[in-house]
């Protein structure tokens, strides 16, 4: 599975910048498990609704199911998925 994270917005109103990109392909399984589990998580719960100075996450998903991407909003709290996945990629 390859994964590309984007995020825009926040306080400050940050233009779209990639934050992680990863192939969970070459990694070991019981990390490319975690990251998978997290994305599975989030594609099921959907899109969330906007807020103020939330961050929102474009990620692209690439597997062998083919390329979808979800839209998540977040307001930063450290126990959301999106906050879970950001930290497992190293760049939370």
């Amino acid at each position: 599975m390859k994964i590309v994270v984007q995020a825009s917005g926040g306080f400050a109103g940050l233009e779209a910048e990639e934050v992680a990109r990863i192939d969970t392909d070459v990694l070991p399984s019981d990390r490319r498990e975690r990251i998978e589990s997290l994305i599975t998580q989030l594609v099921r719960e959907g899109e969330t609704a906007v807020g103020a100075d939330m961050f929102r996450y474009d990620i692209l998903i690439e597997d062998r199911n083919g390329q979808r991407r979800i839209t998540v909003t977040d307001s930063g709290e450290p126990d959301s998925p999106v906050q879970k996945l950001l930290l497992e990629l190293g760049s939370g």
